[in-house]
Protein backbone atom coordinates (compact mmCIF):
# COMPACT_ATOMS: atom_id res chain seq x y z
CA UNK A 1 0.00 0.00 0.00
CA UNK A 2 1.44 3.43 -0.83
CA UNK A 3 2.09 6.09 1.51
CA UNK A 4 2.00 9.50 1.13
CA UNK A 5 4.68 12.34 2.79
CA UNK A 6 4.34 15.73 2.94
CA UNK A 7 6.15 18.55 4.44
CA UNK A 8 6.11 22.21 3.73
CA UNK A 9 6.71 25.70 5.46
CA UNK A 10 5.73 28.67 3.90
CA UNK A 11 8.21 31.14 2.76
CA UNK A 12 5.91 34.34 2.56
CA UNK A 13 2.77 35.40 3.47
CA UNK A 14 0.97 34.74 0.50
CA UNK A 15 2.70 30.92 0.49
CA UNK A 16 1.18 30.78 3.92
CA UNK A 17 -2.25 32.13 3.01
CA UNK A 18 -2.59 29.76 -0.26
CA UNK A 19 -1.79 26.51 2.12
CA UNK A 20 -4.43 26.97 4.56
CA UNK A 21 -6.78 27.90 1.86
CA UNK A 22 -6.54 24.68 0.70
CA UNK A 23 -7.79 22.97 3.61
CA UNK A 24 -10.59 26.24 4.67
CA UNK A 25 -13.29 26.99 3.05
CA UNK A 26 -13.29 30.76 4.53
CA UNK A 27 -10.16 32.28 6.10
CA UNK A 28 -9.81 35.45 7.74
CA UNK A 29 -6.64 37.03 8.73
CA UNK A 30 -6.08 39.33 11.29
CA UNK A 31 -2.11 40.18 10.79
CA UNK A 32 -2.21 39.32 6.91
CA UNK A 33 1.46 40.62 6.95
CA UNK A 34 2.72 38.10 9.35
CA UNK A 35 1.63 35.55 8.54
CA UNK A 36 3.36 31.58 8.24
CA UNK A 37 2.65 27.96 8.04
CA UNK A 38 3.94 24.59 8.33
CA UNK A 39 2.46 21.29 7.69
CA UNK A 40 3.79 17.60 7.85
CA UNK A 41 1.83 15.20 6.93
CA UNK A 42 1.93 11.04 6.86
CA UNK A 43 -0.83 8.86 5.29
CA UNK A 44 -2.21 6.08 3.08
CA UNK A 45 -5.80 5.20 2.21
CA UNK A 46 -6.49 4.43 5.87
CA UNK A 47 -5.15 7.26 8.36
CA UNK A 48 -3.61 10.53 7.83
CA UNK A 49 -1.51 11.83 10.53
CA UNK A 50 -0.71 15.32 10.63
CA UNK A 51 1.55 18.36 12.61
CA UNK A 52 0.78 21.61 11.68
CA UNK A 53 1.91 25.17 13.11
CA UNK A 54 0.63 28.89 12.58
CA UNK A 55 2.15 31.95 12.97
CA UNK A 56 -0.40 34.91 13.62
CA UNK A 57 -3.95 35.50 14.10
CA UNK A 58 -6.77 34.01 11.61
CA UNK A 59 -10.02 32.17 11.96
CA UNK A 60 -10.60 29.16 9.19
CA UNK A 61 -13.88 27.30 8.28
CA UNK A 62 -13.16 23.87 7.23
CA UNK A 63 -15.72 21.42 6.59
CA UNK A 64 -14.93 17.33 6.48
CA UNK A 65 -16.03 14.29 5.23
CA UNK A 66 -13.54 12.67 7.36
CA UNK A 67 -13.23 11.93 11.02
CA UNK A 68 -10.67 14.51 12.24
CA UNK A 69 -9.35 15.02 15.59
CA UNK A 70 -6.97 17.20 17.08
CA UNK A 71 -4.85 18.71 19.88
CA UNK A 72 -3.20 21.78 20.73
CA UNK A 73 0.18 21.32 21.44
CA UNK A 74 1.58 25.14 21.70
CA UNK A 75 -0.12 28.49 21.63
CA UNK A 76 -4.48 29.14 21.36
CA UNK A 77 -6.86 27.52 19.37
CA UNK A 78 -10.37 28.21 20.13
CA UNK A 79 -12.80 26.13 17.66
CA UNK A 80 -16.60 25.48 17.52
CA UNK A 81 -18.52 22.63 15.84
CA UNK A 82 -22.36 23.57 15.80
CA UNK A 83 -23.17 24.66 19.13
CA UNK A 84 -20.35 23.38 20.72
CA UNK A 85 -17.55 25.20 21.85
CA UNK A 86 -13.55 24.40 23.00
CA UNK A 87 -9.74 25.55 23.09
CA UNK A 88 -6.53 24.81 25.19
CA UNK A 89 -5.06 21.75 25.16
CA UNK A 90 -8.04 19.63 24.74
CA UNK A 91 -8.51 16.93 22.37
CA UNK A 92 -11.76 17.55 20.66
CA UNK A 93 -13.42 15.82 17.37
CA UNK A 94 -14.84 16.72 14.17
CA UNK A 95 -17.45 14.56 12.84
CA UNK A 96 -17.68 14.12 9.01
CA UNK A 97 -20.06 16.02 7.35
CA UNK A 98 -19.93 18.80 10.08
CA UNK A 99 -18.07 22.14 9.53
CA UNK A 100 -15.76 23.81 12.66
CA UNK A 101 -14.97 27.18 12.55
CA UNK A 102 -10.98 27.46 14.51
CA UNK A 103 -10.02 30.57 16.05
CA UNK A 104 -5.96 30.63 15.99
CA UNK A 105 -3.51 32.80 17.18
CA UNK A 106 0.03 31.70 16.79
CA UNK A 107 -0.42 27.73 17.46
CA UNK A 108 0.49 24.48 17.06
CA UNK A 109 -1.79 21.39 17.00
CA UNK A 110 -1.72 17.50 16.07
CA UNK A 111 -4.27 15.73 14.60
CA UNK A 112 -5.41 12.71 12.12
CA UNK A 113 -8.19 12.50 9.98
CA UNK A 114 -9.44 8.90 8.83
CA UNK A 115 -11.92 8.40 6.06
CA UNK A 116 -15.03 6.99 7.56
CA UNK A 117 -15.31 3.46 4.86
CA UNK A 118 -12.10 1.82 6.23
CA UNK A 119 -13.04 3.02 9.90
CA UNK A 120 -16.54 1.31 9.66
CA UNK A 121 -15.26 -1.92 7.42
CA UNK A 122 -12.74 -2.11 11.02
CA UNK A 123 -15.55 -1.87 13.33
CA UNK A 124 -17.85 -4.97 11.57
CA UNK A 125 -14.92 -7.21 12.00
CA UNK A 126 -14.02 -6.37 15.49
CA UNK A 127 -17.69 -6.58 16.65
CA UNK A 128 -19.11 -8.82 14.71
CA UNK A 129 -21.57 -6.27 13.64
CA UNK A 130 -22.54 -5.46 9.86
CA UNK A 131 -24.92 -2.44 10.16
CA UNK A 132 -22.13 -0.81 12.54
CA UNK A 133 -21.63 2.78 11.98
CA UNK A 134 -19.24 5.14 13.25
CA UNK A 135 -21.60 7.45 16.08
CA UNK A 136 -19.98 9.84 17.98
CA UNK A 137 -21.79 11.95 21.18
CA UNK A 138 -19.20 14.14 21.84
CA UNK A 139 -16.64 16.28 20.57
CA UNK A 140 -14.57 16.44 23.77
CA UNK A 141 -13.35 13.70 25.85
CA UNK A 142 -15.75 12.97 29.27
CA UNK A 143 -13.48 12.23 31.51
CA UNK A 144 -9.19 13.91 32.31
CA UNK A 145 -8.20 10.21 32.00
CA UNK A 146 -9.52 9.95 28.48
CA UNK A 147 -8.56 13.22 27.58
CA UNK A 148 -5.08 12.29 28.87
CA UNK A 149 -5.01 8.97 26.96
CA UNK A 150 -6.28 10.38 23.55
CA UNK A 151 -3.56 13.25 23.99
CA UNK A 152 -1.15 10.22 24.39
CA UNK A 153 -2.30 8.23 21.74
CA UNK A 154 -1.92 10.79 18.88
CA UNK A 155 1.45 11.86 20.55
CA UNK A 156 2.53 8.17 19.78
CA UNK A 157 0.75 8.53 16.67
CA UNK A 158 2.34 12.05 15.18
CA UNK A 159 6.31 10.29 16.18
CA UNK A 160 5.73 6.69 14.86
CA UNK A 161 4.31 8.27 11.29
CA UNK A 162 8.32 10.04 11.13
CA UNK A 163 9.80 6.95 11.52
CA UNK A 164 10.58 4.09 9.02
CA UNK A 165 8.55 2.12 10.41
CA UNK A 166 5.82 3.94 8.60
CA UNK A 167 6.05 2.19 5.62
CA UNK A 168 5.28 -1.13 7.34
CA UNK A 169 1.69 -2.33 6.46
CA UNK A 170 1.91 -4.04 9.87
CA UNK A 171 2.72 -1.44 11.51
CA UNK A 172 0.05 1.17 9.62
CA UNK A 173 -2.32 -1.34 9.95
CA UNK A 174 -1.84 -1.61 14.03
CA UNK A 175 -1.68 2.16 14.15
CA UNK A 176 -5.04 2.56 12.27
CA UNK A 177 -6.65 -0.15 14.68
CA UNK A 178 -5.30 1.83 18.25
CA UNK A 179 -6.65 5.11 16.40
CA UNK A 180 -10.01 3.70 15.73
CA UNK A 181 -10.43 2.40 18.93
CA UNK A 182 -9.21 5.29 20.77
CA UNK A 183 -11.60 7.42 18.69
CA UNK A 184 -14.80 5.08 19.88
CA UNK A 185 -13.59 4.85 23.59
CA UNK A 186 -12.92 8.95 23.85
CA UNK A 187 -15.87 10.46 21.71
CA UNK A 188 -18.01 7.41 21.23
CA UNK A 189 -21.66 6.48 23.19
CA UNK A 190 -20.25 5.13 27.16
CA UNK A 191 -21.96 1.89 27.23
CA UNK A 192 -22.54 1.19 24.02
CA UNK A 193 -18.17 1.61 23.62
CA UNK A 194 -18.42 -1.13 26.63
CA UNK A 195 -20.58 -3.29 25.36
CA UNK A 196 -18.61 -2.95 22.16
CA UNK A 197 -15.20 -3.54 24.08
CA UNK A 198 -16.45 -6.71 25.64
CA UNK A 199 -17.51 -8.10 22.57
CA UNK A 200 -14.20 -7.13 20.45
CA UNK A 201 -11.89 -8.64 23.43
CA UNK A 202 -14.62 -12.03 23.08
CA UNK A 203 -13.62 -12.09 19.33
CA UNK A 204 -9.47 -11.14 19.40
CA UNK A 205 -9.41 -14.22 21.59
CA UNK A 206 -11.09 -16.57 19.01
CA UNK A 207 -8.84 -15.02 17.02
CA UNK A 208 -5.87 -15.96 18.96
CA UNK A 209 -6.92 -19.62 19.25
CA UNK A 210 -7.07 -19.85 15.76
CA UNK A 211 -4.08 -18.33 15.06
CA UNK A 212 -2.45 -20.53 17.25
CA UNK A 213 -3.68 -23.56 16.05
CA UNK A 214 -2.63 -22.36 12.60
CA UNK A 215 1.12 -22.17 14.11
CA UNK A 216 0.80 -25.26 16.19
CA UNK A 217 -0.45 -27.19 13.10
CA UNK A 218 1.11 -25.86 9.83
CA UNK A 219 2.94 -29.01 9.35
CA UNK A 220 0.11 -30.77 8.82
CA UNK A 221 -2.78 -31.05 6.02
CA UNK A 222 -4.91 -28.81 7.74
CA UNK A 223 -7.69 -26.01 6.49
CA UNK A 224 -9.37 -22.93 7.74
CA UNK A 225 -12.34 -25.24 8.58
CA UNK A 226 -10.14 -26.80 11.09
CA UNK A 227 -9.22 -23.30 12.56
CA UNK A 228 -12.82 -22.16 12.78
CA UNK A 229 -13.93 -25.23 14.60
CA UNK A 230 -10.84 -24.37 17.17
CA UNK A 231 -11.99 -20.99 17.80
CA UNK A 232 -15.51 -21.74 17.77
CA UNK A 233 -16.82 -20.18 15.05
CA UNK A 234 -17.82 -20.31 11.25
CA UNK A 235 -15.72 -19.83 8.55
CA UNK A 236 -16.85 -16.88 7.29
CA UNK A 237 -16.72 -15.51 11.17
CA UNK A 238 -13.19 -16.50 11.14
CA UNK A 239 -12.49 -14.50 7.47
CA UNK A 240 -13.68 -11.43 9.48
CA UNK A 241 -11.62 -11.92 12.64
CA UNK A 242 -8.56 -12.25 10.21
CA UNK A 243 -9.39 -8.90 8.78
CA UNK A 244 -9.67 -7.24 12.30
CA UNK A 245 -7.04 -8.87 14.06
CA UNK A 246 -4.53 -10.45 12.11
CA UNK A 247 -1.03 -8.50 10.94
CA UNK A 248 -2.21 -6.26 7.57
CA UNK A 249 -5.88 -7.45 7.63
CA UNK A 250 -4.50 -10.78 6.44
CA UNK A 251 -6.64 -13.63 5.13
CA UNK A 252 -6.82 -16.94 7.19
CA UNK A 253 -5.22 -18.58 4.04
CA UNK A 254 -2.59 -16.02 3.75
CA UNK A 255 -2.27 -16.49 7.52
CA UNK A 256 -1.40 -20.14 7.15
CA UNK A 257 0.45 -19.56 3.80
CA UNK A 258 3.37 -16.93 5.35
CA UNK A 259 3.26 -19.38 8.62
CA UNK A 260 4.31 -22.69 6.09
CA UNK A 261 6.65 -20.91 3.94
CA UNK A 262 8.52 -19.10 7.36
CA UNK A 263 8.72 -22.59 8.55
CA UNK A 264 10.30 -23.96 5.40
CA UNK A 265 12.48 -21.39 5.14
CA UNK A 266 13.98 -22.36 8.59
CA UNK A 267 14.00 -25.40 7.47
CA UNK A 268 16.23 -24.54 4.49
CA UNK A 269 18.69 -22.74 6.16
CA UNK A 270 19.29 -25.43 8.52
CA UNK A 271 18.94 -28.70 6.09
CA UNK A 272 22.15 -30.53 6.07
CA UNK A 273 22.24 -32.11 2.77
CA UNK A 274 22.74 -31.12 -0.87
CA UNK A 275 21.05 -28.03 -2.13
CA UNK A 276 18.77 -28.99 -4.56
CA UNK A 277 17.67 -32.20 -2.14
CA UNK A 278 16.62 -29.58 0.40
CA UNK A 279 14.82 -27.51 -1.80
CA UNK A 280 12.51 -30.54 -2.71
CA UNK A 281 12.33 -32.42 0.51
CA UNK A 282 11.39 -28.94 2.56
CA UNK A 283 8.52 -28.15 -0.47
CA UNK A 284 7.36 -31.72 0.72
CA UNK A 285 7.55 -31.70 4.25
CA UNK A 286 5.41 -28.61 5.07
CA UNK A 287 2.49 -29.28 2.55
CA UNK A 288 3.67 -27.57 -0.59
CA UNK A 289 1.45 -29.57 -3.83
CA UNK A 290 4.28 -28.71 -6.50
CA UNK A 291 8.08 -27.34 -6.64
CA UNK A 292 6.32 -24.65 -8.54
CA UNK A 293 3.74 -23.56 -6.04
CA UNK A 294 6.40 -23.87 -3.58
CA UNK A 295 8.66 -21.42 -5.31
CA UNK A 296 6.02 -19.04 -6.15
CA UNK A 297 4.35 -18.39 -2.47
CA UNK A 298 8.11 -18.69 -1.15
CA UNK A 299 9.11 -15.87 -3.61
CA UNK A 300 5.50 -13.96 -2.57
CA UNK A 301 6.09 -13.82 1.36
CA UNK A 302 9.93 -13.15 1.61
CA UNK A 303 10.88 -11.94 -1.88
CA UNK A 304 13.43 -14.50 -2.75
CA UNK A 305 13.65 -17.85 -4.10
CA UNK A 306 13.90 -20.66 -1.84
CA UNK A 307 17.63 -21.40 -3.59
CA UNK A 308 18.94 -17.82 -2.75
CA UNK A 309 17.61 -18.83 0.55
CA UNK A 310 19.39 -21.90 0.86
CA UNK A 311 22.79 -19.83 0.48
CA UNK A 312 22.19 -17.59 4.03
Amino acid sequence: MTTVHLKHRSTSSHDAEAMIREFSQDLRLDSPGRLRHSVESHSDHRLRVMSLAFVGDLTTVADTEHIVAAVTTRGAIDWSVGETRGGGATPWLQAPGTRATSRVSTAAEQAIALPVAPFERLGRAMFGDPAFRVRFDRLTPATPQLEDYFRTTLRYASSLARTRAFESDLVRADLHRLLCVSLLETFGPREETRRRARTAADRRTRYQRAAAFLDDHVSLPITIDDAAQAAGVASAELAELFVAFSPAERTPQQYLRRARVSAARRDLVEFDGPRQEAVGSVATRWGFASMRTFVREFHAVTGETPWDARRH
